[in-house]
């Protein structure tokens, strides 16, 4: 709903809020670009009962067949830390193939703590943003 009067959204997501950004690009067409970091988006193949650190509840909800189903309208980039011990790189490639994502791959871990001071800089020029502020 915050989004409902914008153009051209950018929308950036790291971890589970990865998967929130995927899901909100998935119903809303404003969306233009989604840059994901190692998003924790759980395919439809994965027995969730198997998984461990969270409720099942919220397991459940990152497992949204939709996401691997229907086409999210937005270009997307994901940035892979390949050191990543959180989210299984077979997730993120399987996302990436059912959306047909860039995926950019990081020396680094999930909290990508070898870019951190990087990232901004990497993700503006993913996004295509002009340095200028926003008055809303």
């Amino acid at each position: 709903k915050e989004i409902a009067g914008d153009n051209d959204v950018v929308l950036i997501g790291s971890s589970l809020g990865g998967f929130l950004a995927a899901k909100i690009a998935l119903e809303n067409n404003q969306v233009t670009k989604l840059i994901l970091l190692n998003p924790s988006i759980i395919p439809p193949s994965v027995d969730i009962s198997t998984l461990q650190g969270l409720p099942s509840g919220i397991l459940y909800e990152m497992k949204d067949e939709q996401l691997f189903e229907k086409k999210i309208d937005a270009e997307i980039t994901i940035l892979r830390g390949i050191k990543d011990d959180v989210v299984p790189s077979q997730w993120v490639l399987e996302f990436a193939k059912a959306q047909e994502a860039t995926v950019k791959f990081f020396r680094d871990d999930h909290q990508f703590s070898r870019n951190l001071e990087k990232l901004p800089g990497i993700i503006s020029k993913i996004a295509n943003l002009q340095t200028k502020s926003i008055n809303r």
